[in-house]
């Protein structure tokens, strides 16, 4: 099985699933399922671009605007129930994520020697990556790799949460 191209809880090692939480998010905000995601002033769900000046709030599981009575096909009718949502996983200490790493724009394949390292985030295009050149504004500690599938396994550090 090849890595997906995006962000994405794989494993909880306490034998859980991950906490799935469903948030609204800011109108006209660009979600796409694997975007890393905060909290605005107002409780709304915006894209985390990294760095350290807003908590981490989960990694999206959908894209905006994909529930329910949101651009059905063929149909120029607003449907009732629609919901201004979108359904995350929430950061916390313990889920494991896989996610790409770069290094300079450079897609970088993991080696054992970055585990247990810190990494801050990069967003390349519509994807988050492991930034492998930003050690000052850490959101991901190197858990582990996979060096078939060139996956890196990663999870959240404490001082980028907003729940702790």
């Amino acid at each position: 099985m090849a890595a997906k191209p995006y962000l994405y809880p794989v494993r909880h090692p306490k034998g859980k699933v991950p906490d799935v939480i469903s948030g609204k998010y800011k109108t006209a905000e660009t979600i796409v399922q694997g975007s890393l995601l905060a909290h605005d002033a107002n409780g709304e769900l915006i894209v985390h671009l990294g760095g350290s000046a807003l908590d981490v709030a989960g990694v999206a599981l959908e894209g905006a605007a994909t529930k329910p009575g949101w651009d059905a096909a063929n149909s120029p009718t607003v449907f009732t129930g629609r919901v201004q949502e979108v359904s995350y996983a929430q950061a916390d200490l313990d889920t494991v994520f896989t996610i790409r790493a770069e290094s300079g724009g450079t897609i970088t394949n993991p080696t054992q020697t970055r585990i247990a390292e810190e990494y801050g985030v990069i967003k390349s295009g519509n994807e988050w990556r492991l930034d492998l050149t930003d050690t000052t504004d850490k959101i991901f500690r190197v858990v582990d790799i996979d060096l078939n599938e060139n996956l890196w396994f990663v999870k959240f550090i404490a001082a980028a949460l907003e729940i702790a």
